[in-house]
């Protein structure tokens, strides 16, 4: 019996060394199972916190496009704005244009009727200058 009590101790101390380790692996178990709940939660933080500034960037790119919209919308109605005032200038410019032509052309007809007589009322002055200064030196002789 004092065999068998010898091998059954030493089975139980081989399996008491087992629990040992098996304790031991359980709680290095625990230990890494702690350890990769904990770096759960912590990525599981930081991907909320990446949403939150995910959804923070896409407020504010939403805010520019609108703000760009709003910006390319006001220069084109700016732009065809000034587009349909410079088209009234031009037609006033181009209206302006052809009334001061009739009326270069009428002044010039005005002068090409009047050249004759302007030129008939040219001769006339000067022969009445001459006139006038034969006059004065017949007169300057007198004296």
């Amino acid at each position: 019996m004092i065999k068998e009590r010898t091998v059954f101790e030493g089975e139980l101390k081989q399996a008491l060394d087992e629990l040992d380790k098996l304790q031991q692996k359980e709680e290095q178990a625990e230990n890494l199972l702690k350890q990769l709940e904990e770096e759960a939660e912590s990525r599981a933080a930081e991907l909320k916190r990446l949403e939150e500034k995910l959804k923070g960037k896409e407020a504010e790119l939403e805010e520019r496009n609108a703000a760009y919209t709003q910006a390319t919308l006001l220069l084109q109605e700016k732009r065809n704005s000034t587009v349909q005032n410079l088209e009234i200038v031009t037609a006033q410019c181009e209206s302006c244009k052809a009334c001061e032509l009739e009326d270069l052309k009428v002044q010039s007809e005005s002068f090409k009727e009047n050249r004759p007589r302007l030129s008939k009322v040219q001769r006339m002055s000067e022969i009445r200058y001459w006139q006038l200064r034969t006059q004065i030196k017949n007169m300057q002789g007198c004296f």
